[in-house]
């Protein structure tokens, strides 16, 4: 049995702004939409530089591979008939 104690979510919430104070000012701040986007799509590159490594699939298509090669099948249960052996 796992326990979970009460409001276990603010524990998360908690440990990040205790981190988050020994940040320098200014860290973390919202600075738009458009920074967002850039971050996303750039900034992980030109923050780590070569060391980024390529990225975990090429194309579309490289993506939708991969989620069907390593998809979870469906689950079909086993139908037994009273008497049989299985």
């Amino acid at each position: 049995m796992i326990f979970i104690p009460e409001n276990a979510q603010y524990y998360a919430a908690y440990g990040a702004v205790m981190y988050g104070l020994h940040e320098p000012q200014g860290v973390g701040v919202y600075k738009g939409l458009e920074d967002l986007k850039t971050f996303i799509t750039h900034g992980r590159k030109a923050k780590l530089g070569e060391k980024a490594g390529a990225p975990l699939v090429k194309s579309i298509e490289e993506l939708e591979q991969f989620r069907r090669q390593y998809s979870i099948p469906k689950f079909i249960p086993a139908a037994f008939e009273p008497g049989s052996d299985d």
